[in-house]
């Protein structure tokens, strides 16, 4: 089967301009997560799709489901993520 047609689409969040694009899951052998029943399972970052653990994930502030439910990302794209907001704040306030 083409991967095209089995990826997961999800929105993330644009901070700079406040609005919401389509975003393409990074899923191979291991899926993006909202929810586990064990925190030692194995899951794909939803930012970057590297393995982590769904206990020393995070939930992420861009990548969403249509109910803006947020996905599991790891600690690195959680500081990118972070990092992205507070960037985004800071040029609204310069805007004021």
């Amino acid at each position: 089967m083409n991967k095209i047609f089995s990826a997961r689409v999800a929105g993330r969040w644009d901070p700079y301009h406040g609005k919401y694009r389509p975003y393409v899951l990074p899923e191979d052998e291991l899926k993006c997560s909202l929810l586990e029943d064990r925190m030692d399972k194995v899951i794909a970052c939803a930012g970057c799709g590297k393995p982590v653990k769904f206990g020393e994930s995070f939930t992420s502030l861009e990548i969403h489901t249509e109910s803006g439910f947020g996905f599991m990302v790891c600690p690195m794209c959680i500081d990118q993520e972070i990092e992205r907001a507070r960037d985004a704040e800071a040029m609204r306030q310069e805007e004021e």
